[in-house]
Formats: structure tokens, C-alpha cells, sequence
């Protein structure tokens, strides 16, 4: 095998696995806060119910959001 060959695919493993885990956990935290926040305003122009709406579905967003990085770390803490 290549010298250079042997050598990416230890950068491959290090560098490009941790990047792409700091990405899917930045998705993994806004997306589902944004999504409650959109998607409780919409709950809350069509049935009347300004605040509470938008302030469940933001919770639920937090929540949704907070399980899944604690997920993703187990994950990360388990491989090392």
C-alpha cells in the first residue's frame, strides 16, 4: 500500500469524522428550536392562541434538541 494512501486514511478517521459529528450537531440542536418557533407561530395565527402555541412547541423544541445532543455525545464517548 501507498505511503500516502495509509496516511489519509488516518486523516479521514480523525479529522473529517469530528467535523462532520460538530455539523450534525449543530443541525441537531437549531433545527428542531426553529422548527417548534415556526411551527408554533403557525399553530398560533390559525387557532388564536398567541403565546401559548409558540412558546409549547419552542419547549418541545428544546427538549427534542437537548435529547438529542445528549445522544450524540453518548455515541462519541462510547467509540473512544
Amino acid at each position: 500500500m501507498l505511503y500516502w494512501a495509509k496516511r489519509k486514511k488516518k486523516s479521514d478517521t480523525s479529522a473529517w469524522y469530528y467535523l462532520g459529528l460538530v455539523g450534525q450537531m449543530g443541525f441537531s440542536v437549531a433545527l428542531p428550536i426553529a422548527g417548534g418557533a415556526i411551527f408554533g407561530r403557525y399553530v398560533d395565527t390559525h387557532w388564536w392562541s398567541y403565546p401559548k402555541g409558540t412558546l409549547t412547541f419552542l419547549i418541545m423544541g428544546v427538549v427534542l434538541s437537548a435529547v438529542s445532543f445528549i445522544r450524540i455525545v453518548l455515541t462519541v464517548t462510547e467509540k473512544k
